[in-house]
């Protein structure tokens, strides 16, 4: 009998989340948020958005690990240059989302670690390190949720038939329905959201927002059951190339057709 691919991808899933571990201790040493934190030294990045130590130090040690275990693959990270590997699988990876919420001492950070093959995130990590919160996803297996290093639940998405509550982020001057909560989220936190059915579904603005901010979560998600395309129903494929899309489309399923139609109004 074939493998399924959560099974052939045992290794990277186990290793995708000791790292994620490993790095949120890390992370930890540096959060303003724990007493006794190291100082933690902060920049501004050419865009305008916040570098600290903690960011830099973090992707170091990511790419570290993922070149002694997997020279060969390549790696996409919002902290480095691209590494073009030799095989079909992409590391894509942010090892600190949402670096101002990190340095203002709010617990709502989280490192993101995701492999794609072929363009499809296979395997995905989401670690919320000072909450002890670990989500991970795998092509052919259910969405975990883990506390303390060991499997609590699976993840549940929204069972609703009709939007109720989905977060929308990239719409100005329009009319949103009255199922639409715009009130300010990190994305990371409406994605954990979505994976945990809090929410029906969320629309986020790609631009600003990069690979490394959905891959992980993509995995995450589709492995719970949840449809996630651009806002033209098309697949995301992902990758070292540019990335084109305009919109993050993610939902239970059940509504996603109904929330594409934000694009027509």
């Amino acid at each position: 009998m074939e493998l399924t691919i959560g099974r052939k991808m045992k290794k990277e899933k186990d290793f995708a989340r000791n790292l994620a571990y490993e790095v949120g201790e890390l992370l930890l040493d540096y959060w303003p948020g724990r007493k006794g934190a190291k100082e933690l030294a902060q920049e501004s990045k050419s865009d305008g958005s916040l570098l600290t130590e903690a960011d830099t130090a973090a992707n170091t040690l990511i790419l570290q690990r993922l070149q002694e275990s997997y020279p060969e693959d390549g790696i996409l990270s919002e902290e480095s240059e691209d590494i073009v590997g030799k095989t079909n699988r992409l590391w894509v990876i942010d090892p600190l989302d949402g670096t101002a919420r990190f340095a203002g001492g709010h617990d709502d950070f989280n490192i993101l670690i995701a492999l794609c093959v072929d363009g499809k995130p296979e395997v995905g990590v989401s670690y919320f390190a000072a909450q002890d919160l670990l989500l991970q996803g795998c092509t052919g297996e259910q969405s975990l949720e883990w506390r303390e290093k060991a499997p609590l639940k699976s993840c549940t998405l929204s069972g609703q038939a009709s939007p109720t509550n989905v977060y929308v982020r990239g719409f100005e001057n329009v009319e949103l329905p009255e199922w639409c909560t715009t009130d300010p989220l990190d994305s990371g936190e409406a994605l954990r959201r979505v994976a945990s059915g809090e929410l029906d579904g969320v629309v986020l603005r790609l631009g600003r927002l990069q690979q490394w901010d959905v891959a992980a979560p993509h995995a995450i998600l589709s492995a719970a059951g949840a449809t996630i395309t651009d806002e033209t129903g098309r697949q995301i494929c992902f990758g070292l190339d540019s990335f084109s899309y305009r919109y993050f489309v993610a939902t239970n399923g059940r509504i996603h057709e109904e929330v594409l139609s934000l694009f027509t109004i």
